[in-house]
């Protein structure tokens, strides 16, 4: 879903350390053409604040399905 200025959403990162290897949901960024840009040095925190209104918590959760549902990024 390409825009104008980039756009971000989560994504499962793998990281291929041998022996120590993971995977994380992390922000990624991209260019406005849809390019992988980055991704955010440290993992993806749930949360939420009073001010987020009725149903953040629901929100914030469709957006790790949304990451699970997509196949990873491999770095």
């Amino acid at each position: 879903m390409p825009h104008e200025q980039g756009y971000w959403n989560l994504r499962v990162i793998e990281f291929d350390l041998g022996d120590d290897s993971y995977s994380a949901v992390h922000e990624v960024h991209y260019e406005a053409d849809g390019r992988l840009l980055g991704y955010s040095a440290n993992p993806a925190v749930v949360m939420w604040t009073p001010d987020d209104g009725p149903g953040a918590a629901q929100r914030a959760l469709e957006k790790i399905r949304r990451a699970l549902a997509e196949p990873p990024i491999n770095v």
